[in-house]
């Protein structure tokens, strides 16, 4: 019989400011989750500060070392899938692998 894991994300809210939304993924790793999360589109108009999800989580990722990190839904009809892959594939070289 297969022993089964949990992993435990937590997605990190757009209205923070970028730094807090980066301290909150280094305590996210800190408490022992495994992955943090940001949404990508346009939502909490009446909330949100605009901050580009991608950019946060290079910040994020440059201070954390374990976490996983991934967006909580991006939208495929604002990027062109080129510039899409290419945003990826940066991102997953800056975290070493951990983007998700």
């Amino acid at each position: 019989m297969n022993s089964m894991s949990i992993k435990v994300g937590m997605a990190i809210v757009p209205y923070l400011s970028i730094e807090r939304q980066v301290q909150t993924a280094v305590m996210l790793e800190k408490l022992g989750f495994d992955s943090a999360w940001w949404p990508d589109h346009i939502l909490f108009t009446d909330q949100a500060n605009g901050y580009d999800a991608w950019t946060v989580m290079a910040v994020a990722a440059s201070r954390t070392r374990r976490i996983s990190i991934g967006t909580a839904v991006t939208d495929p009809h604002r990027v062109h899938p080129a510039v899409f892959a290419q945003r990826a594939a940066t991102l997953d070289q800056l975290s070493r692998g951990r983007l998700m």
